[in-house]
């Protein structure tokens, strides 16, 4: 009886180390993959920011959760001067926004029509106030600093992750 009584305490004590040791696993597994998703919105989000200018580029700042940018990418030079747009039609604008926790993509022509699929760039967008916009995006000069920050919750416990990266208008 009492080899089975420590052997039961052993096999315990071996499971919940197991579980431990799992539960900490998922974590780190869901970390990196909500750091690798949310640092290739912002990679998607740079390459367009970075070939625009600060006349084509327009932040809005007025949501206490989460900022938007439009935007235009020049497509191509007629004339001696550039035509501005997206997705290579003249007067469409690029929008980055958030909307139900999702941070997307968005293609609008000049009167906001929307003209495009809305692309997902991160899901689970975190809307706490209290630890700063969950997208933000901070102008000086040509230089914008993008933040994006999404949340997680496992087992009844949540965190967030924030990536923030720097780019500066090219044209």
């Amino acid at each position: 009886a009492i080899v089975a009584v420590i052997l039961s305490i052993i096999v315990l004590a071996m499971m919940v180390f197991t579980r431990a040791t799992d539960e900490a696993h998922q974590t780190t597994i869901r970390n990196s993959g909500m750091t690798f998703d949310t640092r290739r919105a912002l990679e998607r989000m740079t390459d367009e920011i970075r070939r625009s200018d600060e006349d084509h580029v327009t932040v809005e700042e007025s949501n206490p959760l989460y900022d938007s940018i439009e935007l235009q990418v020049p497509l191509r030079v007629t004339g001696g001067s550039v035509v501005w747009g997206a997705s290579g039609r003249s007067g469409w604008k690029i929008r980055y926004l958030v909307e139900n926790d999702t941070l997307i993509r968005r293609v609008v022509s000049g009167n906001d029509v929307i003209m495009e699929m809305d692309q997902v760039l991160a899901n689970h967008m975190d809307d706490d106030a209290g630890a700063g916009k969950g997208f933000s995006v901070t102008e000086n000069g040509g230089l914008l600093t993008l933040s994006v920050r999404v949340l997680a919750e496992r087992s009844g416990r949540k965190w967030s992750r924030e990536v923030t990266t720097a780019v500066s208008l090219r044209n």
